[in-house]
């Protein structure tokens, strides 16, 4: 149990994981130059085929387990650093329960799927769909995948590019985000705002019936790819909730 906890620290440095609680918001640590070249992947279409196709037969743990290797394997590649090859072995679905479980908290682990599509005749990679994990404390695991394929059909966008959109216009630091810094000027902050509520609506509003109502509940985020740059301490929820009752990241 204390080499899968080891991992899962080691995990949460790496991923740099948005670790938060409901009442008092705080994102710990993003610590890497999200702006710079290697936190775009190279897409892995096997790892992402492999996931499709467990989705499709029913199987959202084992495609879990799929999404952990590809998510370890591409920290690693990212920050080439092999000395941690040996220690950072992806967890198994079990051992992520059991993180859950041992830490009391729920994890919520994102896994973007890119697909080929025809366009204009030509074959392009374009991001297809969102899954996302819930594990409880309890090991209950929900699932949900959300269809990112209306952002480049019907808004001229991605969620890569929202996500780089958000950030330049709130005016994020690109080598260090030690919190949200926002540009005064009016328009500027009505665009930040629209645009931190759509990220609210992708990434959160799926799994909002999965997430915890407890005030102090634990929640740590696992993102993925360009998702380890979004504020989520920032996200703005729209629902019609009264604003002590909503939720913040």
């Amino acid at each position: 149990m204390k080499k899968i906890l080891a991992y899962f620290v080691q995990s949460i440095c790496l991923g740099i994981l948005a670790v938060t609680y409901l009442s008092n918001i705080k994102v710990l640590a993003q610590t890497i130059n999200v702006d710079h070249t290697s936190i775009t992947e190279t897409p892995k279409s096997t790892s992402n085929r492999l996931q499709k196709l467990l989705i499709d037969q029913n199987k959202p743990e084992a495609a879990l387990e799929i999404s952990e290797r590809s998510r370890n394997r591409s920290l690693l590649d990212m920050l080439g650093e092999r000395s941690f090859t040996s220690a950072a072995t992806p967890l198994s679905t079990e051992q992520i329960k059991q993180v859950a479980k041992q830490q009391n908290a729920t994890l919520v682990q994102y896994s973007i799927i890119n697909e080929e599509f025809i366009i204009a005749g030509k074959k392009q990679t374009k991001e297809s769909q969102l899954y996302i994990w819930v594990i409880q404390p309890t090991g209950d695991i929900a699932f949900r995948s959300v269809d990112l394929k209306p952002l480049w059909q019907k808004e001229n966008t991605s969620l890569t590019d929202l996500i780089t959109r958000t950030r330049r216009t709130m005016g994020v630091s690109s080598s260090y985000l030690k919190g949200i810094f926002i540009d005064k000027q009016p328009n500027q902050k009505t665009n930040a705002n629209q645009q931190l509520q759509k990220l609210h609506q992708i990434l959160i509003a799926p799994i909002l019936d999965v997430l915890p109502t407890q005030a102090n509940a634990h929640i740590i985020f696992t993102p993925q790819g360009e998702l380890f740059s979004v504020p989520f301490a920032a996200l703005k929820d729209t629902s019609n909730l009264a604003p002590d009752k909503k939720r913040q990241y």
